[in-house]
């Protein structure tokens, strides 16, 4: 969720602090650790501007009313037609991060799954080039492509082996993850993909492996058609699912993957959200039949959002899942149907795992008080 409201739900609730706030919520939180950052510090511009990095997008602070937010509005290497201009480019280097905390950091989270370590080449390409001209190079500038992927992918293979090594086998869920789908379709040919973005995929869920974390692959739109190549790679965790676009049907989805991949986050908000009311739907009224490991929207919770809005209603006639412990001392991942469920799906830490699991019944809505 956005500072603004966070901010507004600690007043609303009587609290001091967003942990503090997860019970309100009835959020089982999965806590994220991240290295501290000591590398070369952001770029002051004229008008407002600042070029921020470690990928130095130029960002300028938007004022909506109710939030401000940095936005980007320039990409550092977009109007790049050499090689040398690539080689002039102040690339990032795990260097100016200090892993040394990360082991602390999970260890003060001993009732919570941690999630940590982040790798995105195609969202990184976007963040230099811009999207439109990172999707044109691709099939363009096939020589500019391999240079850009070597260098973003040397960067995140540094880093996710510095990460993983502090983490010293403490990182239960990592991300492997990208934003491949629009909602229609792919932004990007399935050939493109596999050529360019799905060996790298490869080589990092492996390593994620290796260290004993399950994988996440977060992609938002319409992605069916490279989700068999998610299987193949040893996705672990798919999210979101936005079932309102083409090919994302939960039930197919169930049909064609419930045996490989646990899916989440399939509460869309999309077309009905933020304003005026933020009805946040299940599939439109249908009965959910996916496995889940989590409930909640695909992104956060934005400043136009009122406190009402997110809290969810969890008795009554609008109570639509259950939450039950279970005390095991090691992480797993596990798929079970059973017959008073739909499905369960379930992500944990090492110390106190949750199965969340659907009730059978019509989903109407959630987060409405």
């Amino acid at each position: 969720m956005t500072p603004e409201v966070s901010e507004r739900l600690r007043k609303h609730f009587g609290v001091a602090t967003e942990p503090e706030l997860w019970p309100h919520l009835h959020l089982d939180k999965i806590v994220g650790v991240s290295p501290r950052y000591v590398g070369p510090p952001e770029r002051v511009l004229a008008g407002g501007l600042r070029q921020i990095p470690p990928w130095w997008i130029t960002v300028k602070e938007m004022n909506y009313g109710t939030g401000r937010y940095s936005e980007p509005v320039d990409w550092p290497l977009k109007g790049a037609t050499t090689m040398a201009e690539l080689e002039a480019f102040a690339w990032p280097s795990a260097d100016w991060y200090d892993f040394s905390t990360i082991e602390a950091q999970c260890d003060a989270w001993p009732e919570h799954a941690i999630e940590g370590c982040y790798t995105a080449p195609f969202y990184w390409h976007n963040h230099v080039r811009g999207l439109e001209q990172s999707c044109m190079d691709l099939v363009a500038e096939p020589e500019m492509t391999e240079y850009m992927l070597g260098r973003i992918t040397q960067f995140c293979w540094d880093y996710a082996n510095r990460f993983f090594e502090a983490g010293k086998g403490k990182i239960n869920v990592t991300q492997v993850t990208d934003d491949y789908g629009s909602q229609h379709d792919l932004m990007i040919s399935p050939e493109s993909y596999r050529r360019w973005f799905k060996p790298l995929m490869k080589k990092f869920i492996d390593l994620a492996h290796q260290a004993g974390a399950l994988v996440m692959h977060h992609d938002d739109g319409a992605i069916r058609r490279i989700i068999p190549d998610f299987v193949e790679l040893g996705v672990d965790i798919l999210n979101p699912i936005q079932h309102v676009c083409p090919g994302m049907d939960m039930a197919g989805l169930k049909r064609d993957f419930g045996k490989s991949l646990c899916f989440g986050n399939h509460i869309t908000v999309f077309k009905k959200g933020p304003n005026p009311l933020c009805e946040t739907q299940s599939p439109s009224g249908r009965q959910t039949t996916s496995s889940v490991e989590q409930i909640k929207t695909p992104d956060s919770i934005q400043c136009g959002w009122t406190s009402k809005n997110v809290n969810f209603d969890t008795s009554g006639r609008n109570q639509h899942f259950d939450c039950i412990r279970i005390g095991l001392g090691i992480p797993f991942l596990v798929c079970i149907p059973v017959k008073w469920f739909w499905g369960i799906g379930t992500i944990f830490s090492h110390r106190s795992p949750c199965i969340y699991g659907y009730v059978p019944g019509t989903v109407h809505k959630y987060a409405i008080s």
